[in-house]
């Protein structure tokens, strides 16, 4: 009796049918084992579209911005994305991003010699890693450096305060630092005017605060001029009634302060309405001596003007009201 064997390449087919992925179909045919044709795989859904978030930004120097990319097509798409910074102008871009789309600013965009900062803006882009067809991109605002001080004029009488702010712009830190020349102004932007005043005026200026900050920014500043006026003397007794050339004693309020260059003339009224009179002595805070000049005949009433200060900025003229000091005629 003979045995019956198949041929060897029918045995080769049917070992290698079992050993392929056990996903394929396989069919026993006359005994021999054979591969049907392989099934299509279901084609993975493409991306159709990509968009980002936030659709716009504005990012000062020193400040950053999470950027998140969306890919969507039909079904579960590839979300990956490559992130790029395309700059607006020819200079390059101003910003940088990285991997996970966070942009950041590290450069303030200040003035150079002989020309005035501006704004500058770059484009943020996204670009599928599935398709690189599919590309969206974002506007990035990046503001130049700059700052202004609120109020940009006042007047002030000597020994007030008063409030100033500043906007920073182009710095994500909007700390700044304060300085005058005659009075004080703390952290805050309040201004005390001195009691004391060498000139009429006095300048309020403020930039941007911190290190290598102001050093990067030493020609970003604001300033302002602040008239500091005299507060007009108030006139409330005299220890009159005296004889022309006598000294009277006037007593009241604002005979300070004394400052360089700073005046005092005590008036005395005639009858027929006229003033004439001679420099206060002996000024003090709340008193002051006077002498009653020759001439006449007074009317019993004295004011006292006050002016004065540094010779580039001199105090306004200021007059107290009319005493009557019960001086005889």
């Amino acid at each position: 009796m003979h045995r019956f064997s198949f041929p060897r390449w029918r045995t080769a087919i049917a070992l290698w049918g079992h050993a392929r992925c056990a996903s394929l179909a396989l069919v026993v045919v006359a005994g021999c084992v054979i591969e049907t044709p392989d099934e299509l795989l279901a084609e993975r859904p493409r991306p159709s579209a990509l968009s980002i978030s936030p659709q716009a930004a504005t990012v000062e120097a020193g400040g950053a911005q999470q950027f998140a990319a969306a890919v969507i097509g039909n079904g579960i798409v590839p979300q990956g994305v490559r992130w790029s910074v395309r700059p607006g102008a020819p200079s390059g871009p101003v910003g940088s991003i990285d991997a996970s789309g966070l942009y950041r600013v590290t450069a303030p965009l200040v003035s150079q010699p002989g020309s005035v900062a501006t704004d500058a803006r770059d484009y943020v882009v996204a670009t599928s890693l599935a398709d690189s067809s599919l590309v969206a991109e974002v506007a990035v605002d990046v503001p130049a450096v700059s700052i202004t001080i609120s109020p940009t004029s006042a007047e002030l009488m000597l020994g007030d305060s008063l409030a100033f702010s500043a906007t920073l712009r182009g710095l994500s830190s909007k700390a700044v630092e304060w300085s005058c020349t005659y009075g004080t102004i703390d952290a805050n932007g309040v201004y005390a005017a001195p009691r004391l005043a060498l000139n009429g005026r006095d300048t309020i200026l403020v930039r941007p605060a911190g290190g290598a900050v102001s050093q990067a920014l030493r020609d970003t500043f604001a300033f302002t001029s602040m008239v500091l006026k005299l507060r007009p003397p108030v006139l409330t007794g005299a220890s009159g009634p005296v004889r022309p050339l006598d000294t009277l004693i006037i007593f009241g309020s604002g005979f300070l302060p004394t400052a360089a260059g700073m005046s005092r003339q005590v008036e005395f009224e005639t009858t027929s309405g006229n003033f004439g009179g001679l420099p206060a002595l002996t000024v003090e805070e709340n008193a002051f001596g006077a002498q009653v000049p020759a001439g006449g005949p007074w009317s019993g009433r004295l004011r006292l003007l006050m002016w004065g200060g540094g010779a580039t900025d001199p105090f306004a003229l200021v007059e107290s009201n009319l005493l009557d000091a019960g001086l005889p005629p």
